[in-house]
């Protein structure tokens, strides 16, 4: 689905540029303005999407050492304590 919309936005910012460049050079349509919007759009889209996996990549995404903490009451637990307190706590 997100390769679908992904798809029909490159056609849609074709179209746009071909018919604006077209519009403002008295044609029709250029293929010139075609090609410049979709490039522009994907050279955008493209490092939005780099900027945002970076910022995921810099996130913890586990949050198990939170619970691993309340459980052990530990800054830093081993993994054998964290058993340990996971036993406790059934």
């Amino acid at each position: 689905m997100a390769m679908l919309i992904f798809v029909v936005v490159l056609i849609v910012a074709a179209a746009i540029g071909g018919f604006g460049v077209g519009q403002v050079t008295g044609d029709a349509f250029s293929i010139l303005g075609a090609a410049g919007g979709a490039v522009a759009t994907f050279a955008v889209l493209m490092g939005l999407g780099a900027f945002f996996d970076a910022q995921e990549k810099k996130r913890d995404k586990s949050i198990d050492h939170v619970f691993d903490r309340m459980v052990t009451g530990k800054e830093k637990p081993t993994r054998a304590e964290v058993e340990a307190g996971k036993k406790r706590m059934r």
